[in-house]
């Protein structure tokens, strides 16, 4: 399946779906980003709902994992529509991540969860000073 295109994944190096299925058993939760790492909110209604349900359902197929939660692939707010957060709501995800960096609390929008992102370059001080809102990303 189409993870991203040959550009992306030399940027990005992708798991196999051996290395997502260990991931699962090891008690990890896993998640779909679509198939093909489309804009959904840029596609039009059959693409994008197709796109969020396919990779669901991979997902749930290799894995045997419940599907709870959705990570868009372009998670700025203006590309999350009305029509993507419906199409999660009808297949079952409960939440949704976005790229837009910050802290939730439970007044939070369950469909427009912020986060972090943590990379390699984070040491064990840095990542706790992250996650605990005491440092910017």
């Amino acid at each position: 399946e189409e993870l991203g295109g040959e550009e992306a994944e030399s940027l990005y190096p992708f798991m196999d779906w051996l290395e997502v299925k260990a991931l699962a058993e090891a008690g990890f939760d896993v998640g779909p980003h679509t198939v093909s790492h489309v804009n959904v909110a840029m596609e039009d209604g059959v693409v994008m709902a197709q796109e969020i349900r396919h990779s669901i359902e991979r997902i749930r197929e290799i894995t045997g994992c419940v599907v709870r939660a959705y990570s868009y692939p372009y998670g700025e707010e203006a590309s999350i529509t009305d029509e993507v957060r419906k199409v999660l709501v009808d297949v079952g995800v409960c939440c949704a991540v976005t790229t837009v960096p910050g802290m939730n609390d439970r007044k939070s929008d369950p469909y427009l969860l912020k986060r972090f992102n943590i990379t390699g370059n984070h040491g064990r001080l840095s990542f706790d000073a992250v996650l605990s809102g005491l440092r910017p990303f």
